[in-house]
């Protein structure tokens, strides 16, 4: 993939074989309030994708798991700005 819009990620397993993701770009949304996917894991997988040569755009949302108006908003605009500079 060069695009993804990932919501309430978390990063179950590391990877066996280090991907190419150089010229990928993926949003991450997720909540502060989040019970299932802890901050540091959340961080985990950022570090991961962008060591792995993606550019991640990452939003903490004032909620839990759940997703809401504000994830959808997000990626509508995330995906309107990225089809604008392809």
């Amino acid at each position: 993939f060069k695009k993804a819009v990932m919501f309430r990620p978390m990063l179950p397993l590391r990877p066996a074989d280090i991907p190419d993701l150089h010229g990928s770009k993926i949003l991450m949304t997720n909540g502060i309030q989040d019970p299932l996917v802890p901050h540091p894991n959340v961080e985990e997988l950022r570090l991961l994708l962008e060591s792995y040569g993606a550019e991640v755009d990452q939003h903490w949302l004032p909620t839990g798991h759940q997703l809401t108006s504000q994830d959808v908003l997000l990626a509508k605009k995330w995906v309107a700005k990225i089809d604008k500079n392809i």
